[in-house]
């Protein structure tokens, strides 16, 4: 059987993980401003999977950019954490279906690279936290 959580384990499951990325895109901002660049590229390729319908590709390119985020905070133990919290989180949400939830976070993740290449981790930090409660409470 399948691992499955209701909505409150999710929303706690990604509260904690917002905080675990939100804490490592500050520290991306003041050391590796360059991330952003790596992040406006992932991004783009996430455009492409969306423009040709192709969800599980921008499910993986989606992981990708969380996942570059969290390395480049440099702190194992909180890539240990974080990829623990990011497989339950992955496991529960559901993107299909939500191809304009999937542009709204295009842009979301593109303010959140445009901050680290700014070297802004107080905005990175926000955006990121508010795109992640975005993606679990809904956009609307």
């Amino acid at each position: 059987v399948p691992y499955r959580e209701d909505a409150e384990q999710l929303r706690d499951t990604c509260a904690v993980r917002a905080q675990l990325e939100a804490h490592a895109v500050e520290i991306a901002a003041v050391r590796t401003p360059e991330l952003g660049d790596r992040l406006l590229a992932v991004n783009d390729a996430m455009s492409t999977a969306i423009a040709q319908d192709e969800t599980a590709e921008f499910v993986a390119i989606n992981d990708e950019f969380h996942k570059a985020i969290v390395e480049a905070g440099q702190n194992p133990v909180l890539a240990t954490m974080w990829g623990q919290l990011e497989i339950r989180a992955r496991t529960a949400v559901n993107v299909s279906g939500h191809s304009g939830d999937l542009s709204e976070a295009i842009s979301e993740h593109r303010a959140i690279a445009t901050a680290v290449l700014e070297s802004d981790p107080e905005r990175a930090s926000q955006l990121l936290q508010k795109h992640i409660k975005l993606t679990v409470e809904g956009r609307d």
